[in-house]
Formats: structure tokens, C-alpha cells, sequence
């Protein structure tokens, strides 16, 4: 079924009978368009189904295809029934659209003639202006041209993201890590919700899911409105006691399911046994948490402070693939070997600490960019975090600064200044 996200920004196309339609995102992403001609019922065209054979490829490009189609009975009648035209949608979860035209004609290949669909295709940056054009051409070859020009695209920063099962989740969270429970914890998520956050992360360790769940209840904003984390403690590895945790921050939480559930760390943060890891108790455990997401209690299941050995035994032995990975991220702190592994199997990396606990706020490099981009130190980090397609969940418990971290879908910065940040060991960025 389509869901029309009516936060997300429109933009009009012109349809077969040349009527202007002003298309909305759905589920958060750019819809991209096939038009076919009046009354033509493509089946699996070659262009179309060398993006489909390429999915992963497309994935790994952040490219996504997505399959709402004309096999989508109802999905594409209704459509075609609003808005007066065929499609076939390919959704980019960076905003890059990719169009292709189509009218039925005669084709040139290998020195044949053939009757078919004749598609040009256009690649479009976030602002829908053409980059790229690229003719009809051996639809082998398309997916590989077209890949190439979405990844030498700069990329737009993201309101949502798609994790790997589906589920859409929104790109910044708000965290509540060493937030006390009581009224600090609940009336910043207050202020939060209030302000626009629709993404909570808290855990079972934090002691403060009662607060959390309060403000979110008296928040009145609607329950699947609202992406609520919490976690694991990482020192349960006994996969008996996974379903007796979970229910008793489901309990703290005053709800009906969570969104996301992770392990919060794959070696217990005391008490762990030196040189061991713990690989066979985390599948045990993973095991559960995967029961629970089939009995739908929980929508996705992630973890937390894993390295790369950690999630290879995960996707060796289990069914479900991590959709996010939450880690220690922020410039000077990126932990390459990681985020790259995480990237490579479509688990979203979600950065906790953005700020370093506050430790670079004043160096040089930041008080130069904030200054540049008229913005907040916090605000800079915030939308590196972003550029790099991560998930950043900034802290506060002071209501300008917790408004002031959402409030950076506007601001880009340039290549050059990414970089700079990223290279923050030897600009002395953290103290």
C-alpha cells in the first residue's frame, strides 16, 4: 500500500494528458516515475528489470529499488486512477531521482531493429535539476552508467532513512544516555517531542524508560508516530532472560512494542571474562530478540558497540540481519573498519556521542565553521554526522539546544570542510 508522507517536500510532473501533478514523497523517499504510453501494460521491460537484477548493487550505492510496481495490483490502480499515468517507482534514499521516459517505437541494437519501450533516462539531484541524460542503451550496460552517475552526485542531507527490513526510521534521534530519571529525563523528551524529534533512544541501563515512556504517552502525539529504542543489557548473554528484560523495559515504557531493540554491547561492560567474545551467547540472545521480532513486539532488531568480528558471526548463524549497528562516532572518532563493514551489509550506523560529551566544543577548527556557516558548534557536527548518511543522536536537557540540534536539515557543508572534520586528529578538533 502506498503511504503518502505529507511532511516530505512536493514537486510536479506533467502527466499523458498534459496535466500538472504535484507528487508527494512516499515513505519519506523521492518517488521516481515511469511513463509508459496511453493504455500500454509493460510486463518486466528490459530496462526495468536490469535495476531489479541489480538490486544489491543499487543498495549498496544508496540507491534503492523498491518494488511498489504494476505487479502491485492495487498500489498501481489506485495510482494511475489519481493521477492519470503507469509507473513503475524506483526510490533513492538520498533524494538522487532517477526518471526514465518511455514511448513505444522502434529500436536500434546490434544492428537489429526491434519494437519496444524506448527510455531515456535522467538523473536528477535533490533539487529534481538534470545532471545527466542518458539515452536508450543495452540495458546491460544501463544499470552500470547509472550507478556511476548517482555516486559522483553530492549527497543531500536525509529527513528519513530505510533500514534493511523496510522499516523507516527518522534521521535524528533524540538520546537520553546519563539523562536521570525523573523530571530532567521526562521533560526533555517532552521539549523534544514537542519540537519535532520523532525518534527516542533510551536502555534498559539508563534507568530512565519510565520517564521516557511518561513524556511520550503525555506527549499525545500518536504511538506509530513516535521510533522508540531501547536496548539490551549487555551483560544478559544467558538468551534465557532476553524475553524477561525486554518485557520489563516494554513495562518501564508503557507500551505495546518498541521499534528498534538492540544489544547494547556484545561484551558485558563489567565483569567480562578476558579474551573471550562472547560470539556463542550473542546468537543465543540474537535468536530471541528474533522470536520477538517475529511475534511483532518488536519492528527491528539491532545492536550496539559492535566490531566487525561481531556482526560476521551474527550474519554467519542467524536469520535477521542487524539494522543498525550503534556506536561511538563523531570527528576525530570514526572508526573506519567498522562503519565501512556496517555500510557494505546495509546496517545503518547510529552515532551516540556526536559532540564527544561536549569535548571539542571551542577548538579552533569548529568556532572557524561555525562561524562560516552562521550555525551552532553543534550544528557543524550534526551535519557531518548527517553528510555521512549516519543517524546522530544528540543529548540535552536544555530546550534552545535541544531545538537547535534539529534544526540543521538546512544546512550542507562543503566537500572540503567534511573533510576537514573528519581528518580531526590532526586538526586537533577533540582535546
Amino acid at each position: 500500500m502506498l503511504e503518502k508522507n505529507t511532511q516530505a517536500p512536493a514537486f510536479t510532473l506533467v502527466n499523458q494528458d498534459n496535466r500538472l501533478v504535484s507528487l508527494s514523497d512516499f515513505l519519506g523517499q523521492k518517488v521516481v516515475i515511469y511513463f509508459y504510453p496511453k493504455d500500454f501494460t509493460p510486463g518486466c521491460t528490459d530496462q526495468a528489470c536490469s535495476y531489479r537484477d541489480r538490486e544489491e548493487d543499487f543498495y549498496a550505492a544508496k540507491t534503492v529499488v523498491l518494488g511498489i510496481s504494476q505487479d502491485d495490483v492495487e498500489s498501481h490502480t489506485r495510482f494511475k486512477s489519481e493521477f492519470g499515468f503507469s509507473f513503475d517507482v524506483l526510490s533513492d534514499p538520498e533524494h538522487h531521482a532517477i526518471k526514465a521516459y518511455g514511448v513505444w517505437g522502434e529500436k536500434q541494437r546490434d544492428g537489429k531493429t526491434y519494437e519496444g519501450v524506448i527510455r531515456t533516462t535522467f538523473i536528477l539531484d535533490e533539487n529534481h535539476v538534470i545532471k545527466e541524460i542518458f539515452a536508450d542503451t543495452d540495458p546491460k550496460s544501463d544499470a552500470d552508467r547509472v550507478l556511476d552517475a548517482v555516486k559522483h552526485l553530492e549527497k543531500p542531507i536525509q529527513r528519513h532513512y530505510v533500514l534493511n527490513n523496510g522499516v523507516v526510521v527518522p534521521s535524528i534521534g533524540f538520546g537520553t544516555w546519563q539523562i536521570p530519571d525523573g523530571e530532567k529525563t521526562y521533560q526533555s523528551v517532552k521539549w523534544a517531542l514537542e519540537l519535532g524529534y520523532r525518534h527516542i533512544d533510551t536502555a534498559y541501563v539508563y534507568r530512565n524508560e519510565v520517564s521516557v515512556g511518561k513524556a511520550i504517552k503525555d506527549s499525545g502525539i500518536p504511538r506509530d508516530e513516535i521510533f522508540v529504542t531501547t536496548k539490551l543489557p549487555s551483560h544478559i548473554k544467558d538468551a534465557s532472560k532476553v524475553r524477561d528484560y525486554f518485557f520489563r523495559s516494554l513495562k518501564n515504557l508503557d507500551l505495546d512494542y518498541v521499534d528498534l531493540y538492540l544489544i547494547h554491547n556484545a561484551r558485558p561492560w563489567q565483569d567480562a571474562i578476558p579474551n573471550y567474545d562472547y560470539q556463542d551467547e550473542n546468537v543465543a540472545v540474537w535468536k530471541e530478540m528474533e522470536q520477538l521480532y517475529e511475534e511483532k513486539l518488536i519492528r527491528s532488531i539491532g545492536v550496539s558497540n559492535f566490531h566487525e568480528r561481531d556482526l560476521e558471526n551474527l550474519l554467519a548463524r542467524t536469520m535477521v540481519i542487524p539494522v543498525i549497528n550503534q556506536i561511538k562516532y563523531h570527528p576525530g572518532h570514526t572508526q573506519i573498519a567498522v562503519t565501512e563493514f556496517s555500510d557494505n551489509h546495509h546496517i545503518l550506523v547510529e552515532a551516540y556521542s556526536p559532540f564527544a560529551t561536549g569535548k571539542m566544543f571551542g577548538s579552533p577548527l569548529l568556532v572557524e565553521l561555525a562561524e562560516k556557516y552562521q550555525a551552532t558548534q553543534a550544528q557543524i557536527i550534526m551535519s557531518w554526522v548527517l553528510g555521512h548518511g549516519y543517524l546522530p543522536l544528540p543529548k540535552s536537557v536544555t530546550y534552545e539546544r535541544i531545538k537547535e540540534n534539529l534544526d540543521v536539515f538546512d544546512l550542507k557543508l562543503s566537500k572540503e570542510d567534511m573533510a576537514r572534520l573528519t581528518d580531526a586528529p590532526n586538526q586537533k578538533i577533540v582535546a
